[in-house]
């Protein structure tokens, strides 16, 4: 297939080549209403950074797997002309978003334009609708003239190449809202279809021939039979919604990116992605830490010896411990680099977090694609701990790193909508936009958030789409989950690994299989702990926590009462270790400010 720079850089995909007198038509005006940006100035600059979108984060060959599973999985030849044409199509959506401009009512309406005067008609200044009849109007004409598929009177073959042309014209249709459902309505009213026809004038490929054929298949009795057969629905599989998803994420991006510079004047160019440098640097850091110096020695034996060497309850076995589960995820991590999801299980005090770190730094080190990091979390207390080890430990700095959840003030928990008429950008979003984007190269976030991004319609969640690719995601604790989605995690995981580069790390104390409880076949896991038992079990770890319930026995509770006992259990506890740390917990605060007190 052709790359998309070579897709791009081709004169015919500029709008000088496809619609007539383009220097009378704007795009956008400035906050003084005066200073104007051209239809051609502003989908050039789209397109831009579209291609600098793919570059940094590593999407062409991630593109080109999409659309030949797409293919694949309706039994159709990846390598064939309907490959090239839907990767055209991919960069045609970036192309068309904004053609509907050329609507005089958009002109008049939104730009203020003297050149033209609003006609009042059905379209009033919506621009999206004419810019999704163009699209479909184009790249029919061209499939109908190579004889790929044909509209006309009756359901057409080829549906896996209607569904995918349907399917991409909506990041178009939505690219200023949210995404629903491609195909529940018509996208044309009857009314609206003769208007569009006259705007297709303004365009300079005639495209007449195909308009009685777009004039019957948007007929609502039409398009509800052609979406409602088998063969159209049976042509949707994942990758084909990847495909779609993926598209609108890099146009509303780009967009945005494009929309921005031309109002604030700042041209964009961190996209936070891992830098060879920076890999560098985090590994090397990571193996700084004292913990870690000692599984740089290759001749370390420390696995050889039997687990119940170890037995014995004290800091040293414990350390050693734990440098035994370290070089075990290492060992088991070699000659793994083409795996995509990984099992993380060690018990609490075997020190999860660094051997997640450890296990990032070898998948960094062994494939050059991977690019960026996610650490998801239930809780945003864990976020904050991981990023202070990130910060303190392995010495990342800011932009490097960033915490992003509901509490952390960043741009993301921004939920405000962007509907029909452009959002406002500019200096006071300046702030925001590496949050909106997501653009660090480590990444930790909350669980709602990260499959926000990979599952949800909104647009805010879908801006970061793009950035899973060719990623590292750390998911700690998936169990908090309720176990009835389990199957539905492990099953989107699964896809999503495979088709978007991404290597998961399942991490946790207490994990089930849940592909062995699923009765998945030829579970995809790798185990990273060979055999978890054999630590949970050893003292150091089993025998780290002592109940005492003797408080708990008595009939009735009197707080002062309990105050004395817990005063005459910690002071004695303090006469043999004077640096002992207490954690007091209450149901309500009035409890304990009273205990306090």
């Amino acid at each position: 297939m052709k790359t998309f720079q070579e897709i791009i850089s081709d004169n015919s995909y500029s709008v000088p080549e496809w619609i007539n007198n383009h220097a009378d038509y704007f795009a956008h005006l400035g906050r003084d209403g005066k200073n104007t940006e051209t239809l051609d100035e502003h989908i050039q600059l789209v397109l831009e950074y579209f291609n600098r979108l793919i570059e940094a984060n590593g999407l062409e060959p991630v593109v080109n797997n999409l659309i030949k599973q797409y293919l694949l999985l309706n039994k159709l030849e990846p390598n064939c002309e309907l490959a090239e044409l839907i990767k055209e199509m991919f960069v045609g959506v970036v192309l068309f978003h904004d053609f509907g401009k050329i609507n005089p009512g958009f002109q008049s309406d939104k730009m203020k334009n003297p050149r033209f005067k609003n006609p009042n008609t059905v379209l009033g200044s919506k621009h999206s609708i004419v810019s999704v009849w163009l699209l479909i109007a184009f790249y029919y004409n061209l499939v109908r003239s190579r004889g790929l598929v044909d509209l006309s009177n009756e359901l057409p073959g080829n549906m896996p190449f209607l569904f995918i042309l349907l399917g991409m014209v909506y990041p178009v249709r939505q690219h200023h809202g949210q995404l629903y459902s491609a195909f529940d309505s018509t996208p044309f009213s009857q009314n609206e279809i003769d208007q569009l026809k006259q705007l297709g004038e303004v365009f300079k490929p005639d495209l007449s021939g195909v308009f009685d054929d777009l004039l019957y298949i948007f007929q609502d009795e039409i398009f509800k039979e052609l979406v409602s057969d088998d063969g159209f629905s049976a042509s949707g599989n994942i990758a084909g919604y990847l495909l779609i998803k993926l598209s609108f994420s890099l146009l509303t991006a780009a967009d945005y990116y494009a929309t921005n510079q031309f109002v604030s004047g700042i041209k964009w160019n961190d996209f936070g992605v891992f830098t060879p440098k920076l890999k560098e640097k985090f590994i090397n850091n990571l193996y700084n830490i004292d913990y870690n110096k000692n599984l740089l020695d290759k001749n370390h034996d420390i696995l050889k010896e039997p687990i119940e060497k170890f037995s014995e309850f004290s800091n040293r076995n414990l350390n050693l411990l734990r440098t035994r589960l370290a070089l075990e995820v290492l060992n088991n991590l070699e000659g793994k680099s083409t795996k995509r999801l990984f099992y993380l299980e060690a018990p609490t005090g075997g020190g999860k977090t660094n051997l997640s770190f450890l296990a990032v730094g070898e998948l960094l080190k062994n494939d050059s694609n991977i690019n960026k990091i996610f650490y998801v979390f239930p809780f945003n207390t864990l976020i904050t701990q991981t990023y202070a080890t990130l910060t303190d430990k392995i010495l990342m700095e800011e932009g490097e790193v960033a915490q992003i959840h509901s509490k952390s003030g960043n741009a993301s928990s921004n939920n405000s909508d962007v509907t029909e008429e452009d959002g406002k950008y500019g200096v006071e979003k300046l702030n925001f936009l590496t949050g909106y984007f997501y653009n660090y190269p480590i990444l930790l976030t909350s669980h709602v958030k990260f499959f926000n991004i990979m599952l949800s319609h909104k647009k805010d969640s879908n801006y970061g789409l793009h950035r899973l690719a060719n990623s590292v995601v750390i998911i700690d604790e998936i169990q908090s989950y309720n176990p009835e989605i389990w199957g539905k995690l492990i099953h989107v995981i699964r896809e999503y690994s495979e088709l978007l580069n991404i290597r998961f790390i399942i991490m946790s104390a207490t994990l089930p299989k849940i592909d062995k409880l699923l009765k998945i076949k030829d579970a995809p896991f790798v185990n990273l702990i060979t055999d978890k038992e054999e630590y949970f079990k050893n003292p150091n770890f089993s025998g780290r926590v002592k109940y005492d319930f003797s408080l708990t026995q008595k009939s009735t509770f009197d707080l002062e009462d309990f105050a004395g006992e817990v005063s005459q259990i910690i002071n004695s506890e303090l006469k043999t270790n004077p640096d002992l740390k207490v954690l007091i917990e209450f149901v309500k605060k009035s409890a304990a400010n009273e205990f306090y007190n």
